[in-house]
């Protein structure tokens, strides 16, 4: 993600993006980039069908899945005009507390269960069946 021109400058935000209301990734972003996920998302799996290589993470790869199988995708602001460095702890406090409430998420900083959490782990709890499916 592309820096601000100035420090100080309040043009980041943090958002979520939820599956069926179910959190499952905390992001930092400026100007269009969380709003434009989903169609770049849907550009990487054009890619893929056309059999070129595709960029995913593992929340892109969620997203995926969802718009495949018809899961209803949300993306919500948890907070608007920051700093770059403000959104950066904001977005460190927002993983914790879903982490805290039992969340599963997709992020791979910050978050301590990265290496347990796979795609199909969080396609499950996004469907209910996992454990960890609970309601934030």
């Amino acid at each position: 993600m592309p820096k601000s021109a100035h420090r100080n400058r309040r043009d980041h935000y943090v958002y979520v993006f939820t599956a069926d209301y179910r959190p499952f990734y905390v992001g930092i972003g400026r100007s269009e980039r969380a709003s434009d996920r989903i169609r770049w998302v849907k550009s990487q799996i054009e890619r893929q069908r056309k059999g070129l290589t595709a960029k995913w993470a593992r929340h892109t790869e969620v997203i995926a899945e969802c718009l495949k199988t018809g899961v209803c995708l949300k993306l919500r602001y948890l907070r608007r005009r920051m700093t770059r460095r403000e959104a950066l702890v904001y977005e460190r406090e927002a993983i914790a507390r879903y982490l805290s409430r039992g969340v599963m998420l997709a992020n791979l900083q910050h978050n301590p269960d990265r290496a347990r959490v796979t795609v199909r782990k969080l396609m499950s709890s996004i469907a209910g069946q996992g454990t960890e499916a609970r309601r934030v």
